[in-house]
């Protein structure tokens, strides 16, 4: 075997670089979880992360367990030498020098009346019953064989909070879907997937329980 193959294989085993611009530094990212954590404090129906597409990051916010229900609050692009921050999806980008220019920039976009309006009706949003889909294959949706739920603030709490390899039970009720592309429940079948709110869980079992459906569901791994 060449002594290049040899080095490719010497390559393969070790962990793939990262690039400078993969990483945000530490002070900044410092700024922006601290601004998340204080949104949280002030709006305790507020939940919000840095999402990651790329080298592109997006801060958004949610009514808390309804990521579904996300506001895009800022796009943020780290070069490896310049932070560069735009306001929600049409903005373009401004330069950032420093983390305390950042606080201020942060601080000002609750100003905004729109962002305002959104986040105050998190607490609302987070307080009211939402639908869900169980099934066991996306064909389920275009056969008629989801099956549409009625969820509670309660159980959406513990369909949120769920970890992976971590079971709990719900109770939740069938209801029917007004646009007819769900169908009703089949304690018979196979149901490996309940869809809320944003939110995918495994289902490990599934039973009736007078008006109620009972589900045992777990928490889906980063690779699922």
């Amino acid at each position: 075997m060449s002594s290049f193959h040899d080095r490719i294989r010497e390559k393969l085993a070790e962990p793939p670089r990262r690039s400078s611009a993969d990483e945000l530094p530490a002070e900044f990212h410092a700024v922006f979880l601290d601004f998340i954590e204080g949104l949280r404090a002030a709006r305790p129906a507020l939940q919000g992360e840095i999402e990651r597409d790329g080298r592109q990051r997006t801060l958004v916010t949610y009514p808390k367990y309804r990521p579904d229900e996300a506001d895009i609050l800022l796009r943020i692009r780290w070069n490896g030498s310049t932070l560069r921050i735009a306001i929600g999806d049409d903005e373009d980008f401004d330069e950032i020098r420093s983390p305390e220019e950042l606080r201020g920039r942060l601080l000002k976009l609750l100003d905004d009346p729109e962002y305002r309006k959104a986040i105050d009706r998190y607490e609302e949003v987070s307080e009211q019953e939402i639908l869900a889909l169980l099934y066991d294959d996306v064909s389920d949706f275009l056969t008629q064989r989801a099956v549409m739920l009625e969820v509670t603030p309660e159980a959406q709490k513990r369909i949120g909070e769920v970890k992976p390899g971590q079971e709990v039970t719900i109770h939740l009720r069938a209801v029917e879907d007004p646009r007819d592309l769900a169908g009703p429940y089949d304690p018979k079948r196979v149901y490996m997937w309940l869809k809320s709110g944003g939110y995918e869980v495994g289902v490990v079992e599934h039973r009736p329980e007078g008006d109620d459906i009972v589900l045992v569901i777990e928490g889906k791994g980063d690779d699922e």
